[in-house]
């Protein structure tokens, strides 16, 4: 038993194994059980959006806080955030970027086994259809890239990897690393981000188009097809493609080192 838990919790196993298996039963359930569309009905093209606009309400207070004790206090937060986030990045790093690879190995092979399912019900009733699950399962594949630079800049300041461990954030971020590296690993970690960002967006955008085709027969769950694709409307038009554009572009300046450059030329 202790074996087979050993193996179970192994990452290699999570992330070439166990997640593309999560995302191939997941992306069959979501696509398989539904029934084929009827040669009557007609395929949807777009979910109308409703958009709701709050005005801001402005509060009044008697008493108008101190501009200087504010601005110290902002100053503070922002060290803190910063600091933690160098401290939790150096020493959970390679969690992370097995993390990353476990979402991109399950996004993308849920894809591939809901649009196949898909295709097997005979949902691709219009060439473009392969054009909008393709695209999605090609931008997921290409944030690996990203991930591969994410490992080569963890690689590059891995000394400072036993120190995190060692010490506490604020003595690590002051004392354990020289200002090069503090500034390496803020990028590093804001890279990543935003490359996690851009494997969900380019993710939620083939799952759109699946809701899209799923919810055109007549079964149980056509509500639930219909408000997932609503809810993830924002992925499937300009605004997503601007979103993806935009987190792989800053991704991939961040943990190539051309920002780090930038900054401390």
């Amino acid at each position: 038993m202790s074996v087979l838990a050993e193996w179970f919790h192994n990452s290699l196993v999570q992330s070439m194994l166990l997640s593309p298996l999560v995302g191939a039963i997941l992306g069959i359930l979501f696509s398989g059980l539904n029934s084929s569309p009827k040669p009557s009905e007609r395929l949807p093209t777009r979910v109308t959006m409703t958009t709701i606009r709050n005005k801001g309400v402005h509060h009044h207070y008697g008493r108008q806080s101190n501009s200087q004790d504010d601005a110290i206090a902002y100053i503070a937060l922002v060290f803190g955030v910063v600091a933690a986030v160098v401290w939790g990045y150096s020493r959970y790093v390679d969690q992370i970027l097995v993390g990353w690879t476990q979402i991109q190995l399950t996004c993308g092979s849920f894809i591939v086994a809901a649009g196949t399912a898909s295709a097997m019900k005979k949902h691709f009733t219009q060439p473009e259809w392969w054009w909008h699950i393709a695209l999605p399962l090609a931008l997921v594949v290409s944030t690996a890239h990203l991930s591969a630079l994410a490992h080569h800049g963890a690689a590059l300041v891995a000394h400072t990897h036993s120190l995190a461990w060692s010490m506490g954030w604020f003595d690590y971020y002051l004392n354990g690393l020289s200002e090069d590296e503090r500034m390496w690993i803020l990028l590093q970690a804001f890279g990543v981000f935003m490359g996690i960002i851009a494997t969900i967006t380019a993710a939620t955008r083939g799952i759109h188009y699946l809701a899209l085709m799923n919810q055109r027969s007549d079964s149980p769950v056509h509500r639930f097809w219909f408000s997932l694709s609503r809810a993830s409307a924002f992925s499937g038009g300009t605004t997503g493609i601007a979103a993806l554009a935009l987190t792989n572009a800053t991704s991939y300046f961040a943990l190539s080192g051309k920002a780090f450059q930038y900054l401390t030329a």
